[in-house]
């Protein structure tokens, strides 16, 4: 019998937010949270219908066999937060527990430099960067997030990084109550990227180094964890803010890709909503699949880019597929429109705010 999955892009507004779901009895992975303040308009009450469907006893708690947080840029943790903190009151309460979260995959910042920091340190420059200009204190809450992150799960028992047991680098692997999950970035070299910003902000007493390395997307970017999820027959490449390079590197070195060849998925998320600065053709012209997600909102941010939606209709010609947006962003559905013409894709863009754009795939046959 083969096996199914689901993945729900939810309305994370410009941020993500991705429910997967695989098996009988299901299991679940919540990748992504989305951004602040958006956590009732989406994956909260989704949450709470998964857990109305359930045949288990009413009081049992919806269990999350893996909630995964590729990188701590608020559209993408601050989602995460909000369920932690929510259970990790109710556990001080001594009230039931609605969720069970079972593992978290998350590279805190304060263990991805552990070798060059220790938490005193870390935490003097957090403080300073809360002192200093808007775009210092917007890294200094990003960093806060990853460690509430990582203190609400020591709180509530969950596992971190299992079966890992350290910092998640592109070549690992795990199988989640039988779903597969590779790891395709980052590399150590990503990683080390970020170590070696810390070290000058630290070395020169001047923490809007960080700040500056953090405001271009550069550092927690290049740390996004990507991943491919599936098996043997259908596969999705989930790819939060990585860059292109960098995920293409990473389908070589896993043996996903042959160097210099191609790769097709049933699904793939467009790295960073779509943007020009993370992508170009040709990582559309050597990572194809059926279905291409865009989760963007056009509002906090110019996303997708129209480049980012010529090359991908460039690089796919007459092709058919699909391109799914997770809010009908009228710039990208005028394009698109116009890029139709002589071509086989067709758009679905999500009109319903508590629904997600949904896609089923056999990952085994």
């Amino acid at each position: 019998m083969g096996l199914a999955v689901t993945l729900e892009f939810l309305n994370a507004a410009h941020g993500d937010a991705i429910m997967a779901s695989w098996g009988r009895p299901k299991r679940l992975a919540l990748i992504d949270g989305g951004p602040s303040g958006k956590f009732d308009l989406a994956l909260g009450p989704r949450l709470r219908e998964l857990r109305a469907e359930r045949t288990e006893a009413e009081d049992d708690p919806l269990v999350l066999d893996l909630v995964y947080v590729s990188h701590i840029d608020d559209d993408h943790i601050a989602g995460i937060v909000r369920l932690l903190r929510d259970l990790r009151r109710k556990q001080r309460d001594q009230l039931p527990l609605p969720y069970r979260v079972k593992r978290l995959w998350h590279n805190s910042f304060e263990e991805i430099i552990a070798a060059a920091a220790q938490e005193a340190s870390v935490s003097q420059i957090v403080s300073e960067l809360e002192q200093m200009s808007q775009r210092a204190q917007v890294v200094a809450a990003s960093v806060n997030q990853g460690r509430d992150v990582r203190d609400l799960a020591r709180a509530l028992g969950v596992a971190g990084n299992a079966p890992f047991g350290g910092p998640i680098t592109g070549g690992m692997s795990a199988d989640i109550g039988g779903l597969n999950y590779t790891i395709v970035a980052p590399d150590q070299g990503a990683l080390d990227a970020l170590e070696t910003v810390w070290r000058e902000a630290k070395r020169r007493k001047e923490p809007e180094v960080l700040a500056q390395a953090f405001a271009d997307r550069r550092v927690p970017n290049l740390s996004s964890l990507s991943s491919v999820v599936g098996g043997p027959k259908g596969r999705a490449l989930l790819t939060a803010d990585a860059r292109g390079d960098h995920v293409m590197k990473g389908l070589e070195e896993t043996g996903l890709m042959t160097p210099g060849g191609s790769a097709h998925f049933d699904v793939f998320q467009v790295p960073h909503h779509g943007s020009q600065n993370n992508s170009d053709q040709v990582l559309y012209e050597r990572v194809t699949a059926d279905h291409y997600i865009i989760s963007a909102d056009g509002v906090a941010n110019p996303h997708p880019s129209p480049d980012t939606l010529t090359w991908i209709t460039n690089a796919r010609g007459a092709d058919g597929y699909a391109i799914h947006l997770t809010n009908p962003i009228p710039a990208a559905m005028n394009q698109l429109q116009q890029l139709a013409t002589g071509r086989n894709f067709t758009v679905e863009a999500r009109t319903d705010p508590q629904k997600g754009i949904t896609v089923t795939f056999e990952a085994t046959a």
